[in-house]
């Protein structure tokens, strides 16, 4: 063994214990700047990313206040195109006189200059474009969705007036390198290098972001590790106080620790200022040199995911038909069974909410059309089964309950598979994002604490999640 592959083996231990004991006491790092990509590794050859973002990734909901959830969608368009859509939920709950929350909406494209996606050293410069907006939508019924799904009080705050539109334009430029002599030239050894990245967004309306990280980094195969510090700055949200207090929460210092195992990653941070928690949970495709996943996936499967912004938490399992039904290698038939749980509120007073659950079985098609990308599948499936609804009361209304009304149900869902890396042999994981329908067969209206309202309304939603697949 070599000095160099020496020290290595010695640095490996200390730097994955060093990442796993910060990762257990840290905080989340401040959110993602509204309006750009995630800001991932560039040793992940991301090619498609779900980063949810939440305090109860740092503190376990301690703060749960500010920017309390965000929620980003990546998309390459070929090579050097990235889109990148995000919804976030700002709060002002405590240490106020004037409780409220907004809704904060952005989409963008980018364009990447010099380097690659995925490249293991080098400059690269992101410029961008897009549209940010605040207003209502529809995170009040997320948040509170999922804290009667956990058991957590709902968050009772009006939405404040501001409604605007802002044009925005934005740059990234991030450099990362291996260090020499540290296994960078030698296959199936450790990396260990170092990655700065700074981040900057301007609006039409004055308000200013800007990020500044340097990290560093480990890497082998399909796991990756990264430490190391981060500023945000935050100026010009001065059009109400949820703006400005969630603005000022983003913005400090952080200690930043990430984990990467296949295509989910964890990015962790504890604040300088003892307030300042939040981070997030991401799951990235990127499709290897090698054949696995051959589209379109695996015979068997298990998927889990949640819908937003009617919050239900989805299992649904699936076997091919090969033997039953035509299949190509580009067109596979598949069995579904799906099972749906949900408690999400029924309006804004968060008094009363649905405590819903469906179960039911369909077929599935799944193709690999030549004008995807060879990572992406297009699916489409269709079912039916049973939901049962309830009216439940919360709050001052604990305790009450309307009459059960089950319905048969038709469901379907259309959408989108992106590949990822393989797990073994016979393992992948694949990410989804697919519109999410259901129609009862007829509703009814029933009674609660002398209010009348109707259940077992069709309904349609977004669906977001992983698939886990066997290959013999």
């Amino acid at each position: 063994m070599s000095a160099s592959a020496g020290r290595a083996g010695v640095a490996l231990p200390a730097l994955v214990a060093a990442v796993a004991l910060l990762g257990l006491v840290a905080a989340a790092a401040a959110g993602e700047i509204a309006g750009l990509p995630p800001a991932t590794p560039p040793f992940i050859p991301q090619r498609a990313e779900i980063s949810v973002g939440n305090d109860i990734f740092g503190r376990g909901g301690l703060t749960d206040d500010h920017r309390t959830q965000q929620l980003v969608l990546a998309l390459p368009l070929g090579e050097r195109w990235v889109t990148a859509v995000e919804h976030s939920m700002l709060t002002l709950e405590k240490d106020t006189a004037t409780p409220g929350r907004l809704d904060q909406l952005a989409a963008s494209v980018g364009y990447r200059f010099g380097g690659s996606d995925g490249e293991m050293s080098g400059w690269s410069l992101l410029a961008g474009a897009g549209l940010r907006r605040v207003g209502n939508f529809g995170g009040a019924r997320i948040q509170n969705g999922f804290h009667r799904l956990f058991d957590q009080r709902s968050i009772d705050l009006p939405y404040v007036e501001t409604r605007q539109t802002d044009a925005t334009g934005w740059l990234r430029l991030e450099h990362f390198a291996p260090f020499p002599g540290a296994g960078s030239n030698v296959p199936g050894a450790w990396r260990f290098g170092y990655w700065v990245q700074a981040s900057g967004l301007a609006s039409s309306d004055g308000q200013q972001d800007a990020a500044l990280l340097g990290a560093l980094t480990a890497s082998r195969g399909w796991f990756g590790a990264w430490l190391g510090l981060r500023g945000d700055w935050r100026e010009g949200y001065d059009a109400d106080p949820v703006q400005r207090e969630a603005a000022r929460n983003d913005a400090g210092g952080f200690v930043v620790v990430g984990l990467r195992a296949g295509p989910v990653l964890l990015e962790t941070s504890q604040g300088f200022q003892p307030d300042k928690a939040f981070g997030r949970l991401s799951f990235v495709a990127d499709l290897p040199a090698g054949d696995w996943p051959r589209p379109p996936g695996g015979e068997w499967s298990l998927a889990g995911g949640f819908t937003v912004p009617e919050l239900y938490l989805g299992l649904q399992g699936r076997g091919l038909l090969c033997g039953w039904l035509p299949c190509s290698e580009r067109r596979h038939w598949r069995a579904v069974l799906d099972l749906r749980r949900g408690q999400p509120p029924l309006d804004s007073a968060n008094d009363r909410y649905l405590d819903a659950w469906q179960f039911g079985a369909g077929l599935e098609l799944e193709v690999a059309p030549a004008w995807l990308p060879r990572w992406l599948t297009l699916f489409g499936s269709a079912g039916a089964g049973w939901r049962s609804e309830q009216l439940k009361g919360d709050r001052y209304l604990t305790g009450a309950a309307s009459e059960r009304v089950g319905r048969a149900v038709g469901f379907g869902e259309l959408g989108l598979r992106a590949s990822t890396i393989g797990i073994g042999r016979h393992w992948g994981f694949r990410i989804q994002a697919a519109l999410s329908g259901w129609l009862p067969a007829g509703s009814k209206r029933v009674s609660l604490a002398g209010r009348s309202e109707r259940l077992q309304e069709p309904g349609i939603a977004l669906l977001l999640g992983g698939v886990i697949e066997f290959r013999p």
